[in-house]
């Protein structure tokens, strides 16, 4: 129909390991964060990370526990909580959205 069985067995391979094993996805985007940092607001961290999102959609994802700080799976919810950049590599925004940090 729309894909070959080939791309088929990619998505469903794709869905098993991050959804329903919650392992990270190996094709994530990365953003770059300022060497000279060394600690972020939550809510400034994440502006970096994903800046098509709106302030107000941010604080609510917070607010509601949809933010996990990888590798610790640290779940946030104070936007100005303080962030040590030297031990989070991933954040996950809600149940499918990945970002890698590289500093």
């Amino acid at each position: 129909f729309y894909h070959n069985a080939k791309e088929a067995q990619a998505a469903q391979e794709h869905f098993e390991k991050t959804v329903q094993n919650n392992d990270l996805p190996t094709d994530m985007p990365s953003v770059q964060i300022p060497k000279d940092k060394k600690a972020l607001p939550l809510l400034e961290l994440l502006k970096l990370a994903f800046p098509d999102e709106s302030n107000n959609n941010l604080r609510r994802l917070i607010d509601q526990g949809a933010v996990e700080l990888q590798p610790s799976k640290e779940r946030p919810t104070d936007n100005q909580a303080e962030v040590d950049l030297t031990s989070v590599e991933v954040i996950k925004l809600g149940k499918r959205r990945f970002v890698r940090l590289e500093k």
